[in-house]
């Protein structure tokens, strides 16, 4: 155990904290996009979303509505327009 806490010789440990900067900048620079589903997990989903804005799922103008404050959430936090819809 000694070993792992020396970390001065640049073995094995060194390698596995360069190798997991390297998975996590790989997955930063592809940037998949965002689904709706995925951006509106914090509400609970869409319903939530919805009633939290004061709009409900069985009218389509309030549907439409939730659509473009989702879009114009998602480009004031950089994450462009879903590309689903």
């Amino acid at each position: 155990m000694p070993s792992n806490n020396s970390g001065t010789t640049g073995g094995g440990g060194g390698g596995n904290q360069n190798s997991n900067k390297s998975t996590s900048s790989s997955k930063s620079s592809s940037k998949q996009p965002m689904s709706d589903y995925e951006f509106l997990k914090p509400w609970g989903g869409m319903n939530n979303f919805m009633l939290s804005h004061g709009l409900k799922m069985h009218d389509p103008a309030d549907v439409a509505e939730a659509h473009q404050i989702i879009d114009q959430m998602r480009q004031q936090g950089g994450y462009g327009r879903s590309p689903y819809r």
